[in-house]
C-alpha cells in the first residue's frame, strides 16, 4: 500500500472561519489529506461491520451510526469490541476530531448477566493546547447491561494552534481464564486552533478571613453612602423641626419607609438605554422587599426545629400530583426537537383544550425509545420538582401526560423561552440575534433567579441543582427558574459520577452536599454563587482544571473560582460571601437580593 499523503494542515486550512457561528475550524474537504481519511474510515468501518462474531464475548465497544456520521462523515457503527472479539484494526486508526467538536461519544454494553468491572483514564500529550479531558462516567465501576453512552469531553485552551494526541485507556476484567483482562487504548486526535482571545477559567485560594469580608469595594461604597445619606437627613431634619415640629416627625417616617429613597434612584434604575428589565424591577420591587420582610427571623431552636420540614419533592410518591396534572394524549401534538441528548428530547408542540378559545403552544419534554423505565420514571420525578407554585420567576409542569408509561410527556407554557446555558454560549459565540450583555443586564438575570429562589425556600423547598442549565429566557431577559428534568441528558458535561452511581453537578454542588450529601437553604446559595460566575463568563465551564474527584479537597483547601476579566468587584464580593465554607456564614437570598438591587440602580445611574 502506498504511504499515506502528508496530512499537516496549511495556514489557510487551520485560519479557514466556520461557515455558522464564527469559530475557526479545521477544513477536512481540501485536498488529498480529506480524501485520505475519509478512505482510511471507510476501510475501517468495513472491517468492523464484517469482522467475525464469538458467541461467548463478554462486551460490546462500538461508534453509534450518529457518532460516526458526525465525525467520519459515514453512516455505519464502528466497533472497537463486539461481542468479545477486539477490532485491532479499528483501534490503531487515529480518527480526527475537528476543533469544532469538543465532545466525543461511545456506546457499551455488557452481553452477560454477572458484573464486569472496568477501569477507565485519559491520556494526552500536549497540556498547553488542551484543558483536562474529562469522562462523564467513574474512573472506575460496572459496565452497563444496557446500551449505555458515554462522553469525553476534549476541551482545547486556545492558547496555541496544534494536534493533541489524545487516548482512552478502558481496562475490561473479563471471565476468561486464560486472559481475565482485556486492555482497550482507543485514539483520537484533536485539533486545537488559537484563539485571540481565550476565555479566562481559572481558580484562587481564598482565606477564611478574607471571605469572611470578601464584599470590599462594595461595602465601603455602601458605607460611605449610608453615613452621606444619614447625614443629610440628620440635617434636614433639624432644619425641619424648628419650622413645623408638630407634624415633622410622621412626614420624616413615611418617606423614608415608603418613597423611593428607599430604592435608591428608581428613576435611573429603570431607564437604561437598552430598556430591558425596568418594568420588571419597576412592578416588583417594593413588593418583593415587603414579601421577604415577613419571613420570620428564625432563632437557632427555631432553625433546628424547621430542618425537619424542608420537602424535595423529588423523594416524595408523585402519584397524586401526576393525577392533579393528568392530560389526554389527544389534546397534545408533538412538533419540531429543539433539544436532544442521549435518550432525551424537548420537542415545541401545541396542546388543544377543548374548552380553551385558542391552542397553546408549549415545551414537551419526554425521553426516546432508547430510556429505560427507571430513567423515563426519572424524568417525570424530577419534572415535578415546581408543580402547583405560582410565580413570575418559576415555570412549573403545566400537565403529564402518561398514556404510556414508557414515553412520559411534560408540558411547559412556551412564552418564547430558551434555556439560558445555550443563550450565554450563543452570546459568547456571537450568534445569539447580535445581543450583547452588559453588566446591568447579567444583574437583571440574577436578580430574577434570585426572586423564584426565594420564593421557592418559601415554600421550604430546596431547589439542589441552580444553575443556567435549569432556567429559562425570552427576547426581553424575563429569566424564569425550571426543574431539572432531563438535564443530566441534555448537558452531560456539567455531571459527574464519583463511584456511587449517581450522576451529580459536582462543580456546583457546596462542600457539605458534596462530601455528606447534606441539602439545605446554604447549598442553593453555593450554587447561586456558582450561577452568577455562569452568568459574568457567559456559561464558561466551572473549575474545568480540577478533576471532579478532586473537587472536595480543592474546596476544602480553601480554593475557589477566580473573578472573571469583566466581573466588578461588587458582583465578585457576592460571589465570595456565597462560597463560604461554613454554610452560616454564607449570605442569604434575601440580601443577596437588596445587594443585587442596589448594584443594579447604581449601574442605572451612569447610563
Amino acid at each position: 500500500m502506498p504511504s499515506p499523503p502528508s496530512c499537516q494542515p496549511t495556514h489557510e486550512a487551520r485560519m479557514a472561519p466556520a461557515a455558522a457561528g464564527g469559530r475557526r475550524v479545521w477544513d477536512e474537504g481540501g485536498g488529498r489529506c480529506g480524501e485520505w481519511w475519509w478512505w482510511a474510515a471507510a476501510v475501517v468501518v468495513a472491517v468492523a461491520v464484517l469482522m467475525p462474531h464469538n458467541t461467548s464475548g463478554n462486551i460490546d465497544l462500538y461508534m453509534s451510526s450518529h457518532e460516526t456520521h458526525r465525525l467520519l462523515g459515514l453512516v455505519a457503527e464502528l466497533y472497537y469490541v463486539r461481542e468479545g472479539v477486539v477490532n485491532s484494526y479499528a483501534l490503531d486508526f487515529i480518527v480526527p476530531v475537528p476543533a469544532n467538536f469538543t465532545y466525543i461519544y461511545f456506546t457499551w454494553r455488557s452481553l452477560i448477566k454477572r458484573p464486569i468491572q472496568y477501569m477507565a483514564h485519559v491520556e494526552y500529550d500536549n497540556g498547553e493546547a488542551m484543558a483536562i479531558p474529562q469522562l462523564n462516567i467513574s474512573n472506575k465501576g460496572l459496565v452497563p447491561t444496557r446500551p449505555d453512552t458515554f462522553s469525553v469531553s476534549l476541551p482545547c485552551s486556545g492558547r496555541v494552534n496544534a494536534e493533541v494526541l489524545v487516548n482512552l485507556h478502558i481496562n475490561i476484567t473479563t471471565h476468561n481464564r486464560a486472559q481475565n483482562l482485556t486492555c482497550i487504548t482507543i485514539k483520537r486526535k484533536k485539533i486545537c486552533l488559537k484563539e485571540e482571545f481565550a476565555p479566562r477559567n481559572e481558580s484562587i485560594y481564598l482565606r477564611p478571613e478574607w471571605m469572611s469580608t470578601s464584599l470590599g469595594t462594595l461595602y465601603v461604597a455602601m458605607g460611605a453612602a449610608c453615613t452621606f445619606t444619614v447625614l443629610v437627613i440628620t440635617i434636614a431634619s433639624v432644619l425641619y423641626l424648628r419650622v413645623k415640629r408638630s407634624r415633622t416627625q410622621a412626614s420624616l417616617t413615611c418617606r423614608y419607609y415608603s418613597g423611593p429613597g428607599y430604592m435608591g434612584d428608581t428613576s435611573a434604575a429603570t431607564t437604561g438605554a437598552s430598556g430591558r428589565g425596568g418594568a420588571s424591577l419597576r412592578s416588583n420591587s417594593y413588593a418583593t422587599i415587603a414579601s421577604f420582610k415577613k419571613v420570620p427571623i428564625l432563632t437557632h431552636e427555631k432553625k433546628r426545629k424547621a430542618k425537619a420540614s424542608w420537602r424535595d419533592p423529588r423523594q416524595m410518591d408523585p402519584s397524586e400530583r401526576v393525577r392533579r396534572l393528568a392530560i389526554d394524549r389527544w389534546k397534545v401534538e408533538v412538533g419540531e426537537v429543539v433539544q436532544e441528548g442521549t435518550f432525551g428530547r424537548v420537542y415545541r408542540g401545541v396542546y388543544r383544550d377543548p374548552y380553551a378559545r385558542a391552542a397553546l403552544t408549549v415545551i414537551i419534554k419526554t425521553v426516546s425509545g432508547e430510556a429505560s423505565s427507571a430513567q423515563a420514571r426519572m424524568v417525570v420525578r424530577e419534572g415535578l420538582l415546581l408543580a402547583g407554585l405560582h410565580h413570575q420567576h418559576l415555570l412549573p409542569v403545566l400537565g403529564v401526560c402518561l398514556s404510556d408509561p414508557r414515553h412520559p410527556l411534560l408540558l411547559y407554557p412556551h412564552l418564547g423561552l430558551s434555556n439560558l446555558k445555550t443563550y450565554l454560549l450563543g452570546c459568547s459565540r456571537g450568534s445569539s440575534e447580535g445581543v450583547k450583555l452588559l453588566t446591568r443586564d447579567v444583574v437583571h438575570i440574577a436578580i430574577q433567579v434570585c426572586l423564584g429562589l426565594i420564593h421557592l425556600h418559601q415554600q421550604r423547598l430546596l431547589h439542589k441543582d441552580v444553575a443556567t442549565r435549569n432556567c429559562l429566557i425570552d427576547s426581553e431577559l424575563q429569566v424564569r427558574v425550571s426543574d431539572t428534568a432531563l438535564s443530566r441528558d441534555l448537558f452531560p458535561q456539567d455531571y459527574h459520577c464519583l463511584g456511587d452511581n449517581e450522576n451529580r453537578p459536582v462543580k456546583w454542588l457546596s462542600l457539605e452536599a458534596l462530601i455528606h450529601k447534606q441539602f439545605t437553604p446554604a447549598n442553593d446559595v453555593w450554587m447561586f454563587g456558582v450561577l452568577l460566575w455562569e452568568l459574568t463568563t457567559l456559561a464558561q465551564q466551572p473549575y474545568i482544571e480540577v478533576d471532579p474527584f478532586e473537587m472536595a479537597a480543592y474546596l476544602r483547601d480553601g480554593y475557589r473560582l477566580a473573578q472573571p476579566n469583566n466581573c466588578p468587584d461588587e458582583l465578585f464580593g457576592m460571589m465570595a460571601r456565597c462560597w463560604a465554607p461554613v454554610p452560616e456564614d454564607r449570605a442569604s437570598f434575601p440580601h443577596l437580593l437588596s445587594c443585587l438591587q442596589d448594584f443594579y440602580s447604581a449601574l442605572g445611574k451612569y447610563i
